[in-house]
């Protein structure tokens, strides 16, 4: 992704000459952030349970990644631009999380085996924002996201289910699995602005990542104690938010709101995401 980001920044930067010089002033500001999300994986790959020879197999896993975040954030000029550097953690909870995998046998047996439950579920967000060209009131924006959800899953029940006969077993186990959610995303959007009486101003963002990269590192050390299971996708990201801004002397508060979903390219790589929050920050200017 760093070459991709790299390309980015620089067209970006050719774009920025008619833009005009920003006030040289820093901002620093501190953020709560309470979102509600949620995402999954699903891919498809062939594998066995219990024959001989390799089935056409998926498997799927899903999160429940509901947390309050806190969030710094730096705003400062770059030439003609003015950047955005931010960085934010949530943190460890307890949520839902699952694991299934579903087999579809030779004699048209469907087999799932899988595990839902508890997880330990800790999260961070890194995003570099930089402004391009202005068009009036339009601003073209570009920023590079990352995320990343790391999960370790508690001791649960395994699930073995067929349909050929119909059948449901369970067993208590404490196999150890952690899984490493990571996104990437290289965004490009507007933004626009405009004044609220004397004293508010509101902003409108909409960006969207036609190519981000997510992928998914399972790690089964009782099984696998020497290899991580590794899977990716390709996935367009949308995101949207707008917020109202209120400044006096060296000092502004801000609120927002935003939300953002992706959506996977391929039906045997998904990876899926939805996501709300919102944001009420303090900060100074220098």
């Amino acid at each position: 992704m760093i070459p991709i980001l790299a390309v980015w920044m620089a067209a970006l930067s050719v774009q920025a000459g008619s833009a005009p010089s920003p006030p040289p002033r820093i901002e620093w500001s501190a953020a709560y952030e309470p979102r509600w999300d949620s995402y999954s994986y699903r891919f498809e790959n062939d594998s066995s349970f219990g024959t001989a020879q390799l089935v056409p197999h998926f498997f799927r896993q899903s999160y429940d990644a509901d947390n309050q975040w806190l969030v710094v954030q730096a705003r400062y000029p770059v030439g003609s631009q003015r950047w955005r550097t931010e960085f934010a953690l949530a943190p460890e909870i307890v949520t839902y999380g699952d694991d299934f995998d579903t087999f579809f046998q030779p004699d048209g047996d469907v087999a799932t085996v899988g595990t839902a439950g508890d997880v330990s579920l800790r999260s961070l967000r890194f995003a570099q924002r930089f402004l391009a060209a202005h068009h009036g009131p339009v601003v073209l924006v570009g920023a590079y996201v990352y995320r990343r959800d790391r999960a370790e899953f508690h001791p649960a029940d395994r699930v073995v289910t067929h349909t050929k006969p119909p059948s449901e077993s369970r067993e208590y186990i404490t196999t150890r699995e952690t899984t490493i959610s990571q996104v990437h995303e290289v965004r490009i959007g507007v933004e626009s602005g405009w004044p609220l009486g004397r004293a508010w101003r509101a902003e409108l963002n909409i960006a969207a990542a036609p190519t981000a990269f997510a992928r998914l590192v399972t790690k089964l050390p009782d099984k696998y104690p020497d290899r991580d299971i590794v899977f990716d996708a390709i996935i367009l990201a949308v995101a949207a938010e707008i917020s109202l801004r209120r400044e006096w002397r060296s000092w502004f508060v801000e609120m927002r709101a935003d939300a953002d979903r992706t959506w996977s390219y391929a039906s045997d790589r998904q990876y899926e995401r939805k996501g709300y929050g919102l944001t009420a920050r303090i900060g100074i200017r220098r």
